[in-house]
């Protein structure tokens, strides 16, 4: 090694960088074990906890606020599962189940796809204290997997209300063309696109998720094209919705306006018709959604993963344009009697430095994906000192062992 190359090698080492990039990610922090029976059940408080789904067991959760709702949501991404019979289900102190909206059957798809996550809520449950069972049909072939553990407590809404959203009409807007996005392995990693056409890559099993903010009176949109090679055989890919808690939720039913008098054909896009296109829209988000049955109740970031089935023969994966448009429906106001706390952020556990051992991006290779919102300059997440801290660090170690070196040299 020459004396120009060491003193490349140090300023490496002091700045942390030179092709290194921290691409890993973890569960959350905060845990807590499932109680084997239900008089034992672990009290647990909102927040956001990794929970390993190896045996059944119990929780439960005390309100803080008179009349609020409780929600959970579960979600995993495993591998896939022959045994997927993985559920939720929320009790009164009786034992009688609170019959709320959500979708307790966590692990029912994980026999096609690795990503699964379902919601329960405590409905007409009084009372300071609702229990929580985490069940198996059977026991699944992932146990051991963590879990993903949401806890939400609701406050009371006002009266008069606006009735459900389940039918939102359809859109023919083309949105700009973005570029390339990579989307998500999971909730963590999935980033946020606005509004655009996307190209996107799509792999038999595996997850592929975008993060979309959805406030109160707004939905989404998602267009599919066929990009590409044209496969053959029946592969499909399914888009499907999630809430901020991680549960899955089903699209809402487009319609037609004076404007829009065609809809689209599928809510799937199928890889083996050249020029084929599948289109989804979600519910317009409203408290009384769960009224008729939807968990698209909460404003907050909601997810679409795009799905393919894990026994497609599709190796090399797929190409496909997708399209992200969002709507408004009405005033952007929340229902609430009183400020609610925080939704429990299921990125929360994404932030391990571990380096992946990949060389990281060359300028240029920008993604093209455009966040619909940024953090402010007086947010933790996105101040700059670390980052600023370790570059001089890194510089002053340069400075100095070039200045050594380059002495050495001198007097050689």
């Amino acid at each position: 090694m020459n004396r120009w190359s060491a003193v490349a090698a140090l300023g490496c080492v002091g700045a942390l960088s030179c092709g290194t990039s921290y691409a890993a990610w973890s569960a959350p922090a905060d845990s807590f074990p499932l109680a084997a029976d239900r008089p034992s059940a672990t009290p647990v408080e909102p927040g956001l906890y990794a929970v390993e789904i190896d045996t059944p067991g119990w929780f439960r959760v005390e309100r803080t606020v008179d009349d609020s709702t409780i929600w959970v949501g579960e979600s995993i991404v495993a591998p896939t599962s022959t045994v997927p019979e993985h559920y939720l289900a929320m009790t009164n102190r009786s034992g009688k189940d609170c019959e709320g909206v959500g979708d307790g059957a966590v692990g029912v798809y994980l026999f096609d796809h690795r990503l699964r996550g379902g919601t329960v809520s405590s409905g007409n449950c009084t009372g300071d204290t609702v229990w929580v069972e985490h069940s198996f049909g059977t026991a699944p072939d992932y146990a051991g997997d963590p879990a993903t553990v949401a806890v939400w407590e609701e406050p009371p809404v006002w009266d008069d209300l606006p009735e459900a959203g389940l039918s939102v009409p359809w859109s023919n807007e083309a949105p700009a063309s973005r570029g390339g996005a990579e989307l998500g392995s999971s909730f963590a990693e999935a980033p946020v696109l606005a509004d655009g056409s996307y190209t996107v890559q799509v792999e038999a099993g595996e997850p592929a998720v975008l993060k979309v903010p959805l406030d109160w009176n707004q939905h989404v949109q998602i267009v599919l094209h066929q990009s590409g090679r044209v496969l053959s055989g029946r592969q499909v890919v399914t888009p499907r919705l999630y809430n901020p808690l991680g549960g899955r939720v089903d699209w809402a039913t487009p319609t037609v306006s004076p404007s829009v008098t065609v809809l689209p054909d599928y809510d799937y896009l199928a890889l083996n018709v050249e020029g084929a296109t599948g289109g989804v829209v979600s519910p317009t988000v409203r408290f009384r959604n769960r009224e008729e049955g939807s968990a698209a109740a909460l404003a907050g970031d909601y997810y679409v993963s795009l799905e393919v089935e894990d026994n497609a023969d599709m190796p090399d994966g797929a190409d496909v344009v997708m399209e992200v448009l969002v709507g408004t429906d009405g005033p952007v106001a929340a229902p609430y009697k009183s400020e609610p706390e925080p939704l429990p952020d299921l990125a929360a556990g994404e932030s391990v430095d571990e380096p992946s051992g990949e060389p990281s991006e060359e300028p240029g290779d920008e993604k093209t994906a455009e966040p619909v919102e940024s953090a402010g300059a007086g947010d933790d997440g996105a101040r700059p000192w670390p980052a600023a801290i370790g570059l001089l660090a890194g510089s002053l170690v340069l400075a100095v062992a070039g200045a050594v070196l380059l002495g050495r040299w001198r007097r050689a």
